[in-house]
């Protein structure tokens, strides 16, 4: 797939929903691909949900180029002649650029994340001879690696959680083997009904007996996955506050 048809499709899918074709994506100006750019980016931090009309061209490039910086985005050309490009709208610059960006959302969109919390703060050098701003810049770095250790631990405990609707999906198929199970026990003790012989009545009950504790441990599996659920969904809902 060509490299404008995969931007009109993400595009147009979750969580844009443009209605592209492209034709109509072909026909975008400058300033309009730009929106488009500067929507991507307000995707992935707050910080870029801003009017375009309300900032000067030069603030909106300087504003996108830093935020590049962050996300990691090499343009294929030096950055004075890729900004200038950028300023103009140029899709030869925008279009790389905008299918880099949409084909990782959720990993820049973490990154945008991390990056609000962990990006160097820049200090001169001279300035570092203030004990003042020293003691600072060592609290600030400090700080990031203690940010650090706490977001690896809830990357963890978030890989940890198992997904409710995987529960969900293990209860019905737990609750539709138990009901089979029901049904094999209904036969058999129908069978045991109308049995004259000892060595079939024997098997048939063994066989009824191993029925019955096949359904118990399915009972017991499906109150434990409930109550999973119940944690997992518990959890969500903590971690959505």
């Amino acid at each position: 797939m060509s490299e404008i048809n995969v931007i009109v499709d993400r595009l147009n899918d979750l969580p844009f929903q443009l209605g592209l074709s492209l034709a109509s994506f072909d026909e975008k100006s400058p300033f309009e691909l730009l929106e488009i750019v500067n929507m991507v980016m307000g995707y992935l931090s707050d910080v870029h949900r801003v009017d375009l009309r309300d900032e000067t061209p030069e603030r909106t490039i300087n504003r996108m180029m830093d935020f590049l910086r962050q996300l990691n985005f090499k343009p294929a050309v030096e950055q004075p002649a890729y900004q200038q490009a950028l300023l103009q709208g140029d899709p030869n610059a925008i279009y790389p650029m905008l299918h880099w960006m949409l084909v990782r959302l959720p990993d820049l969109k973490k990154r945008a994340y991390l990056a609000r919390f962990l990006t160097p703060f820049e200090v001169p050098e001279h300035m570092f001879a203030d004990e003042e701003v020293a003691e600072l810049h060592t609290h600030l770095r400090e700080l990031q690696e203690a940010f650090k250790e706490a977001h690896r631990g809830l990357d963890k405990l978030t890989q940890a959680i198992i997904s409710p609707g995987e529960i969900k999906r293990a209860i019905v198929q737990m609750e539709e083997d138990k009901e089979q199970l029901i049904a094999k026990i209904d036969a058999l003790k129908g069978r045991l009904g109308s049995l004259e012989n000892f060595r079939e009545m024997f098997d048939a009950v063994s066989s009824l007996r191993q029925e019955q504790d096949e359904q118990q441990r399915l009972g017991a599996r499906v109150r434990e996955q409930r109550a999973q659920l119940s944690r997992a969904e518990h959890q969500a809902e903590h971690m959505a506050q």
